[in-house]
């Protein structure tokens, strides 16, 4: 096995653009984000940061029936925090005709507003095919 095969981290790093599917006709679109993968230092420092934030409010709890929602854990807005920040850049995407220019507030106001983009990042990072080649 080459070791180039086994470190993705940099690949990861570098990002991938994910064609975003419209959300009714599940077909392909004109835009794109590119965003940094699974591997990538960014997602794996979110991730960690989303599991010290989880273990923390359970070891304040004795309940049993611990219930995360019932805490104040929002998993869905930690998923948001997590894509805007391995966010790159995007390109094609448009309001009333003009172009929309990748910022961290318009991610934001756009993933909270679109749990279909949401669910499709989660699963193109997640695939480790998207960021690496033969």
């Amino acid at each position: 096995m080459e070791f180039n095969k086994l470190a993705t981290a940099k690949h990861h790093d570098n990002g991938a653009e994910c064609n975003i599917l419209d959300p009714v006709s599940d077909e392909p679109t004109d835009f794109f984000i590119k965003i940094c993968g699974a591997d990538s230092k960014v997602w794996r420092k979110e991730k960690k940061m989303q599991t010290r934030k989880l273990l923390s409010v359970r070891s304040q709890s004795t309940d049993e029936d611990f219930d995360y929602e019932v805490a104040g854990i929002d998993f869905e807005a930690m998923d948001i925090v997590a894509l805007i920040n391995a966010t790159i850049d995007w390109r094609g995407l448009v309001n009333n005709g003009k172009e929309v220019k990748y910022s961290k507030e318009m991610a934001h106001e756009l993933y909270d507003n679109s749990p279909s983009i949401v669910r499709q990042l989660i699963e193109f990072l997640g695939n480790g095919e998207n960021f690496t080649s033969d």
